[in-house]
């Protein structure tokens, strides 16, 4: 199950620091591999996609 919560505190890091447009975009594009997963079954490919690029930029971000 994915962390809603990360995520929406990831959007919420992305906004409070000036990171550049493309981690933006690749963290947009995790949201939506995410939004995906709500609505498909909920997949070994969605879930992997999500700890590859959300985990990565969670843990670029704590060291901020």
């Amino acid at each position: 199950m994915p962390d809603y919560l990360g995520i929406i505190h990831l959007f919420g890091t992305v906004g409070r620091y000036n990171i550049p447009w493309n981690c933006f975009q690749l963290n947009f594009i995790a949201f939506f591999c995410v939004f995906l997963d709500t609505i498909l079954t909920s997949t070994r490919y969605f879930q992997i996609l999500y700890f590859m690029i959300v985990d990565r930029f969670t843990f670029t971000l704590r060291f901020l």
